[in-house]
């Protein structure tokens, strides 16, 4: 059998799933929840922003159009529209945020552990902040 690498399962191995997973625990997110889990929400959400979709029915279409691609991206099968808006809609944004700050402290330990000086550090906007400036200034 082969193997395929794929850039999505590239850039999934850089997270920490058992950080994840311990977030998903203490909120009890997946509690009750038979198709789309987290962590499964997760990857979706990566795969549309990596796609660079910008809507969930665009999500759904780029989907559906790589199904035969998909497990080997890390996705088990293309997720329906509904079932999408659903997830985001009950589970808790919690979750992505403290995965936000996982993947931020390992790119920060990351930085300062290399002997290589970069030109341009490294800046992580977070969105709230967007809001904020757009409501200050004009």
């Amino acid at each position: 059998m082969r193997k395929y690498t794929t850039v999505f399962g590239d850039l999934l191995r850089h997270f920490n799933r058992s950080d994840f997973d311990s977030a998903i625990s203490g909120y009890k997110a997946d509690f009750r929840t038979r198709v789309l889990s987290c962590y499964d929400l997760f990857k979706t959400m990566i795969y549309g922003q990596i796609s660079g979709c910008f809507s969930v029915r665009e999500i759904e279409a780029s989907m559906s159009a790589n199904r035969n691609r998909l497990y080997h991206a890390g996705l088990k099968e293309p997720v329906k529209r509904s079932t999408f808006c659903d997830a985001l809609e009950k589970k808790p944004s919690e979750i992505f945020q403290s995965a936000f700050h996982a993947i931020a402290e390992k790119a920060q330990e990351t930085a300062s552990t290399m002997k290589k000086k970069f030109r341009n550090p490294l800046r992580i906007i977070d969105a709230s902040i967007i809001s904020m400036c757009i409501s200050r200034f004009d």
